[in-house]
């Protein structure tokens, strides 16, 4: 079943957007069909938080050798039931000479110009579908923003930053491909989106091309993976590093994404969250949820060739 929208146009004043689209009341795990929205916004002095995901819990972040430049928060945005915070993930772009952050709420996508990071404006703000989420995230690819979340049933976004700071355009929102992503990766060798995590294939990945069109993604597999669930993953040169919690770390050739191939394997003891290399591709560095206040370790690449990999 396909959602119908109704347009609403608002006054420009205020910083109120121009248009926004609000689904059928009917909308049931229905796909969108992607149209473009323009939100322009009256620039306005903002407090933004350095770590601006992180804002609502800043009172901690005062140290740890980083100097706080500003802070933003809402206090009239919704917060999501689970975890009862505020915000969720972040994600930076430069463009045109300028720098912005986009940050998840429990109700909305923000789109901040921190180019000044101790003047920070809000210059976007887009509604969903979830009201009460506790992940978004975001990856980058040329000058668009792509976004997820969990436990809802948006599917993906597209936001085109080319005309930013006057005017940020979501030009594509639809869950034809899946509903729900706990994290977004994205490889800007080639274009393609991993989505991890999914309601699609028992938790699978599935992968995405917008090589040819920034706006209009191309389905190109959806697989379930040694491992299972991914909770995150780095990708590159369409090599995936995921980190597939409690089963560990695995490695996978996604050349042909519809038949990967498994590379190597490794148990890192905790709850592995997620990783990123080295500009050489030599070690892995990555994170454990859980059990609290392990260190950030390190996985070493050198012997992958021949499946061999150690912490």
């Amino acid at each position: 079943m396909r959602s119908t929208f109704a347009t609403l146009t608002f006054s420009r004043e205020a910083g109120l957007p121009v248009a926004a689209k609000i689904p059928d009341p009917t909308f049931q795990n229905s796909v969108y069909f992607p149209k473009v929205e323009i939100h322009h916004f009256m620039k306005k002095n903002f407090l933004l938080a350095l770590g601006i995901c992180l804002a609502n819990f800043l009172f901690a972040q005062d140290s740890l050798n980083m100097t706080r430049l500003a802070r933003w928060d809402d206090d009239s945005l919704p917060i999501a039931a689970f975890y009862g915070i505020q915000y969720s993930g972040c994600w930076g772009i430069a463009v045109n000479g300028r720098e912005y952050a986009v940050l998840g709420g429990a109700a909305h996508v923000l789109f901040f110009d921190v180019t000044e990071p101790t003047h920070p404006e809000l210059i976007g703000k887009f509604a969903g579908t979830a009201t009460n989420t506790a992940w978004r995230e975001f990856k980058s690819y040329k000058n668009r923003i792509y976004g997820v979340s969990d436990f809802s049933s948006e599917g993906l976004m597209i936001f085109d930053m080319s005309q930013a700071p006057d005017t940020v355009i979501r030009t594509y929102f639809s869950n034809e491909f899946f509903g729900s992503a706990h994290t977004i990766t994205l490889d800007t060798t080639s274009g393609r989106i991993y989505l991890n995590g999914t309601n699609v294939r028992n938790d699978g990945l599935v992968v995405l091309d917008v090589s040819q069109n920034p706006d209009q993604p191309v389905f190109l597999s959806s697989v379930s993976l040694a491992g299972g669930y991914i909770h995150d993953s780095y990708v590159r040169n369409d090599t995936i590093y995921a980190s597939s919690g409690y089963e560990g770390y695995y490695i996978f050739d996604f050349s042909d994404p519809v038949n990967p191939d498994s590379l190597a394997y490794i148990s890192t003891g905790g709850y592995n969250h997620n990783s990123w290399l080295n500009a050489e591709g030599t070690y892995a560095y990555y994170t454990e949820e859980i059990p609290d206040g392990r260190p950030v370790q390190i996985i070493d690449l050198q012997n992958l060739a021949t499946s061999e990999i150690e912490v």
